[in-house]
């Protein structure tokens, strides 16, 4: 299957906005379960990133999906352990 159009601007917005948007909801939180919950929307917006970096704007674009995959098993890996 095709990357998707990682070039588009929506893709970037979306990655912007959900970076900016998690880690200042994540810095007024007071319980920990809640900054860590909006710390993953801001962590969503790095793996959008990926995608849009390996895009096909790029010579390799199935370099931005890899160093998405990996980003997301070792952020679920750690996350795993902060959780249990």
């Amino acid at each position: 299957m095709p990357p998707p159009d990682c070039g588009s601007g929506a893709l970037w917005a979306a990655a912007v906005l959900s970076m900016f948007v998690g880690n200042l909801s994540a810095i007024v939180q007071t319980s920990v379960k809640r900054m860590l919950a909006y710390s993953s929307i801001a962590h969503a917006g790095y793996i959008l990133a990926r995608f849009r970096r390996g895009g096909p704007a790029t010579d390799h674009p199935e370099a931005g999906i890899a160093a998405a995959l990996f980003y997301l098993v070792s952020y679920a890996l750690v996350k795993t352990g902060r959780v249990s």
